[in-house]
């Protein structure tokens, strides 16, 4: 929490010195350098000095990404949540064929042309270090989520609705990513 306070405090200086670009690569420089640097410690005071280097690098980052990137990790998690999902259950779903464009055409008829589904579906999908990483915790929550809904309702019903509404999500942190302005226009 230290470094947080206290490296965070200082990263507009550190960007207006060097360029976002510049920033974001000396923070992720460090934070490697940190992680490799522990993982060779095994000297308490010298691990938690890498420690600080490690949590130095994250506290910048934590400064001077935050706008942009939480609306791309909440699109490209959505997305990716689906797009998991359609792989991990899609075959189930047409296999059960108890159970269209999109997640809607297989709602409703999923045997009927299942390669057009299988397009539309990929169409839907499309995409950095943040986005990624929480990006893909959010993915993993898809074919899980999609899993229990299936065993809690005994239907594809329950889950194909929630990956239809997880497209307010998509469309919703989408417009935040594509509207025309610089990550950098967010940290003035």
């Amino acid at each position: 929490m230290l470094c947080f306070a206290v490296i965070g405090f200082g990263s507009g200086g550190l960007v207006r010195r060097l360029g976002l670009h510049r920033s974001a690569v000396a923070l992720l420089v460090l934070v490697a350098a940190g992680l490799v640097v522990r993982s060779l410690l095994e000297d308490t005071p010298l691990f938690l000095a890498a420690t600080v280097f490690t949590l130095a690098g994250a506290a910048v980052g934590n400064v001077i990404l935050p706008p942009l990137a939480w609306a791309m990790v909440a699109c490209f998690g959505a997305q990716s949540a689906a797009a998991y999902a359609q792989f991990g259950w899609y075959p189930e779903i047409l296999t059960d064929d108890g159970a269209g464009a999109g997640w809607l055409g297989v709602l409703v008829s999923p045997s009927s042309v299942p390669l057009l589904w299988s397009v539309l579906l990929g169409l839907g999908g499309g995409s950095s270090l943040l986005t990624q990483g929480l990006g893909y915790l959010v993915a993993g929550l898809g074919p899980f989520g999609v899993g229990a809904l299936h065993d809690a309702t005994g239907s594809w019903t329950a889950p194909l609705v929630a990956l239809i509404a997880s497209s307010a999500v998509i469309a919703a942190a989408g417009d935040v990513v594509s509207r025309p302005r610089m990550l950098e226009d967010t940290l003035r």
